[in-house]
């Protein structure tokens, strides 16, 4: 029964209202279970709003004998409007249904558990089918990550058992690869005599859609009816929403794992770094020979650039610096397998610790044995000696260091490829003599190669500039100097890789 106070009461009296006015002729709308007999009035029409019928518009002789001539054109006239009485009033209650459709499903959104309970928010999604359609049964599967096999995981309104092939193999010939390719399965017991297998006993129709995230399937939804009929399509799109939420909460819950693996992975290597000696910057002693300051910022949590002073005796003190290739936790791997290997061999080398080629040999072999051949590092080991005021080294395809003597500026010497390439890989070694005063400057190819704002790279050039501004102040301010000048280069430009920065000054 339709009241005058509804939309779609108002609507129909107005109009029957002005239908009188501008023609001359009674057109009355009777509600549904008001019906008359067949008899009451001369043309009839029934009135629906798509769903139930409402009742029925009736047209009455008018009181003026002289428009009877025009009852065949008044007849056309009352049809016209009840067809579009009834077109405005569908469209008013699917709107409506819409509008509560969206609000329940916003709602259903809203209230699924962010992390925690997944079974939950999928139990709630699977009963927003039953809440949001006319079917009352559903059911989803998962795809395996092989991506061959679906496999039930939950289903709503029916035992596990009353699902059939509860586990299907892509590779046959299953509805769902049809469903996963983009279009929904519709299947009728009545209609398609292959439907029987994939539906409970219980179900004459079946729906199938994809559950799939904006990269990949991630598995399909089922819903089935005891009635046999064709879906509508307002139902359809209420699945597909569901079944897109479904994707959300299912991708939401593996990020969520993998951001907290991913932490307990961070967490735990960062404490192992920690534990490793060298993690900062050891000051050597007053007979050492040299001041010194460093410093090192990785893109990531953790990163792969290595800065080492490690004391062998009072006057001798071994430099180590390097950068393994990638970024984030392989390159921190590397990199802690190399500071292992550079630690322990400087323990056991004790007298022969000169010798940089084969220490650099050594740790080469190593590490081509506890590493894929993607993963390598570049490498410079030195020994400065206080008491001789030289500097032993090998370098390894590291950035080649800076000296700087009486004002001039020269690079350092490189004697072999990157650790980690060849297991039978040589090195050669050099020896510098310096004087007090001169300053030794190593860094990684985070700061040579940062690109600033005009696609520039920062280079050596940018060290000897940054350098040549502050050449007779403390290792420290010249380390401060060098990063600020990087800063003001790569403003705005990018800055995704490990930078590492050493400054030694000869006392």
């Amino acid at each position: 029964m339709t009241s005058t106070e509804s939309p779609a009461g108002r609507l129909i009296d107005e109009t029957c209202r002005h239908f009188l006015e501008i023609c001359g002729w009674p057109l009355r709308f009777v509600p549904a279970g008001e019906v008359p007999e067949e008899s009451d009035g001369l043309w009839r029409r029934g009135l629906s709003d798509g769903r139930t019928t409402l009742g029925e518009l009736l047209l009455d002789l008018p009181d003026d004998e002289r428009l009877d001539a025009e009852f065949l054109q008044m007849t056309k006239a009352a049809e016209l409007i009840g067809a579009l009485m009834e077109e405005a009033i569908t469209a008013h209650a699917d709107a409506e249904a819409s509008r509560g459709e969206v609000q329940t499903l916003a709602r259903i959104g809203s209230m699924v558990p962010r992390q925690a309970d997944l079974p939950s928010a999928l139990n709630q999604l699977l009963r927003a089918v039953s809440q949001l359609t006319s079917f009352r049964m559903s059911a989803f599967f998962l795809l395996d990550p092989s991506g061959d096999r679906l496999t039930l995981r939950l289903q709503h309104d029916a035992q596990r058992s009353d699902v059939p092939v509860r586990s299907r193999d892509l590779n046959g010939d299953v509805p769902d690869l049809a469903a996963l390719s983009g279009t929904p399965v519709v299947m009728r017991r009545s209609r398609h005599p292959m439907a029987a297998p994939w539906m409970p006993s219980s179900a004459s129709t079946a729906v199938c859609v994809a559950v799939r995230s904006e990269h990949a399937p991630i598995g399909t939804l089922w819903t089935f009816d005891r009635r046999d009929r064709n879906p509508e399509k307002r139902e359809l799109d209420v699945l597909e929403s569901i079944a897109a939420q479904l994707a959300v909460v299912l991708e939401r819950a593996v990020l969520v794992r993998e951001s907290e693996s991913e932490k307990r992975l961070r967490r735990h290597l960062r404490a192992a770094l920690e534990t490793q000696p060298g993690q900062k910057l050891t000051e050597p002693g007053p007979e050492c020979g040299f001041e010194s300051a460093g410093a090192c910022r990785s893109a990531f949590e953790i990163g792969g650039d290595l800065i080492e002073l490690i004391p062998l005796d009072p006057r001798r003190t071994l430099v180590a610096i390097g950068d393994a290739s990638g970024d984030g936790v392989p390159a921190a791997v590397v990199m802690a397998s190399v500071r292992g290997a550079v630690r322990t061999l400087a323990v056991s080398a004790s007298g022969g610790i000169d010798s940089t080629d084969d220490m650099m040999a050594q740790i080469n072999r190593a590490i081509c044995e506890i590493t894929p051949p993607h993963q390598f590092m570049s490498l410079l080991l030195g020994v400065f000696d206080g008491a001789t005021k030289t500097f032993t080294y090998t370098n390894a395809g590291h950035p080649t260091p800076l000296l700087v003597h009486a004002g001039t500026f020269s690079d350092l010497e490189s004697h072999g490829m990157l650790v980690g390439v060849l297991d039978d890989g040589s090195y050669e070694r050099a020896t510098l003599s310096l004087d007090a005063g001169d300053l030794l400057v190593f860094f990684t190819d985070g700061i040579s190669e940062a690109m600033g704002r005009d696609q520039r790279l920062f280079r050596s050039d940018g060290i000897v500039g940054a350098v040549t501004s502050v050449l007779d102040k403390p290792p420290g301010e010249i380390v401060a100097t060098i990063w600020s000048k990087l800063d003001s280069h790569q403003r705005g430009g990018h800055g995704g890789d490990d930078r590492s920065l050493l400054v030694i000054r000869v006392r």
